[in-house]
């Protein structure tokens, strides 16, 4: 009965290039927010719940005004379910451009060079990619609790110089040990249970540095520098499990970078440590042939170099991680392989181990229909009883997309402990500008065989569900827009060990003329 399951399924979202997991909704949403702006003056206000109880809803408020040109103020306040406070979490920054440079005051987030000391965003596996450019935005726009700076950056440039000063304080979620060290730094941002409450905006962070950079017609070079001086001392070893964690009450980071560009290559490199024998360092070189692009990068972070604000590609927030990707691509097809080690024990394995992903994907019109395959394989170790193991996993993913209809079928098996699991789904999702409608049917061993699935969601919003066991699961997602204003509704449903529902509102106003940029 489950091969019925292996025939039908969506084609993929905008950017998604590869199976997604949960991790990777922070990351996206992420990149919702750093997108650009919406208006003279633009609202938005966001009611997501499973329950009709007003301590269970999320809650997200936004606004972004440009009162003259050169000038912007935008403010975000959001809680999540279960949170008392009805804006858990606020960020905001007001911005002045002028010809002598760029001031922001409030929440800032600077984005310099491959983003070892200072990035935006950091996501794992095959996308991870190296932009060596210092980014546009600084104001921070998000709604991660756990990743702003608030203060005030000034930067300025003159000929083929640019120069940027940045000094602030920012506040993280803590847990404290019988020391009095703060032992770890949870990201969550959730704030229900007693010790997440107690560990709110528990460590405070003071932050200063800058940057220089000089960029000519085919390459660039900059320096970075930061300071950093914590309100309470640090032991991120984790009871010995991870004993290269960082340990110390201040750190100072210094970088340099290099980017270099001539016909069809490319070629980046961004080299950071900490003053005391920790290393960080991003590498990436592309190169175009005709209508093949090779895409290489790797990654070294030495046991214990911690980058509080960093950005950069890891498949583990840049900690203890020796490793490279490569890509091959052509039109309407992908060859990808990654491949990197743990120098030493990881929080599960005692031992240096290493970790591979694999896979391929090729995509082709067929008459009226879009059809594009994917598979991935992964290698992943495991210690038990006392030995290294290891977990094997095959993942198969079929798009289909014609007109307004997108179906698919996704399977993956999972070898682990001399047994095999498997995970099957398959949907069939209906979308035209004001109307979406979604049907998923899965069925998976276990948790470990759950599959996820990208659902559309609330404008500017993102919904990765990892769905397990055996059940349905369906929505429906209903736009309607009338003058400046836009509203939005969504209801889910979901079958499998009960019933649950779920359930979003969204309105939006739109003032003035819309941003073209």
């Amino acid at each position: 009965m489950w091969r019925l399951w292996v025939i039908v399924l969506v084609t993929p979202v905008v950017g998604e290039e590869e199976f997604l997991d949960g991790e990777d909704v922070g990351y996206l949403e992420r990149r919702l927010d750093d997108g650009r702006g919406l208006g003279a003056l633009a609202m938005r206000s966001r009611v997501k719940g499973a329950e009709v109880e007003w301590g269970r809803l999320q809650l997200y408020q936004r606004v972004e005004w440009k009162p003259r040109e050169g000038q912007l103020l935008f403010a975000l306040a959001e809680r999540d379910p279960g949170e008392t406070n009805w804006r858990d979490f606020s960020s905001f920054y007001y911005q002045v451009s002028g010809k002598k440079g760029e001031l922001v005051v409030g929440d800032l987030r600077p984005s310099f060079a491959a983003g070892v000391i200072m990035g935006r965003s950091r996501r794992g596996g095959m996308t991870a990619s190296v932009s060596a450019d210092d980014g546009a935005r600084l104001g921070y726009r998000s709604s991660g609790e756990n990743e702003a700076l608030r203060g005030a950056v000034f930067r300025s440039g003159w000929e083929n110089w640019q120069g940027v000063l940045f000094v602030g304080k920012a506040m993280r979620d803590g847990r404290i040990n019988e020391d009095g060290h703060v032992s770890s730094l949870p990201t969550g941002g959730y704030h229900v249970t007693t010790t997440e409450v107690a560990g709110q905006d528990l460590l405070s962070v003071r932050t200063g540095g800058g940057r220089l950079r000089w960029r000519g017609e085919h390459w660039q070079w900059g320096v970075t520098a930061l300071g950093l001086s914590f309100s309470h001392p640090l032991d991120l070893r984790r009871a010995g499990r991870t004993p290269w964690g960082f340990v110390g009450s201040r750190q100072r980071l210094g970088g340099v970078d290099m980017r270099f560009g001539w016909g069809r290559s490319r070629m980046a490199l961004e080299v950071a440590g900490d003053g005391v024998g920790h290393w960080g360092a991003v590498g990436a070189l592309g190169i175009r042939v005709l209508d093949r692009r090779l895409r290489l990068l790797a990654r070294y972070y030495t046991p214990g170099f911690h980058s509080f604000f960093g950005g950069a590609p890891g498949a583990s927030g840049m900690q203890n991680e020796l490793g490279g990707i490569a890509v091959l691509s052509g039109r309407g097809w992908r060859l990808y392989a990654e491949a990197y080690r743990r120098p030493q024990r990881s929080y599960f394995v005692p031992v240096a181990a290493t970790y591979a992903t694999w896979g391929a994907q090729w995509a082709r019109p067929l008459g009226d229909l879009s059809v594009r395959g994917q598979w991935q394989g992964r290698w992943r170790p495991r210690w038990r009883d006392g030995q290294l193991d290891a977990e094997r996993q095959h993942k198969w993913r079929l798009d289909i997309d014609h007109a307004a209809w997108r179906w698919r079928t996704e399977a993956q098996r999972l070898l682990v402990d001399g047994r095999i699991e498997w995970g099957l789904l398959g949907s069939t999702r209906f979308k035209t500008r004001w109307l979406a409608l979604h049907l998923s049917r899965f069925q998976t061993a276990s948790y470990a065989t759950r599959v996820y699935e990208f659902e559309v969601d609330l404008p500017g919003s993102v919904s990765i569900r990892p769905l397990y066991g055996s059940g349905w699961r369906a929505y429906a997602l209903v736009s309607a827009a009338v003058g400046r204003w836009s509203v939005s509704a969504r209801y889910r449903l979901q079958w499998d060990r009960r019933l649950r529902r779920y359930s979003g509102l969204q309105v939006d106003w739109l003032g003035g003329d819309v941003d073209k940029r």
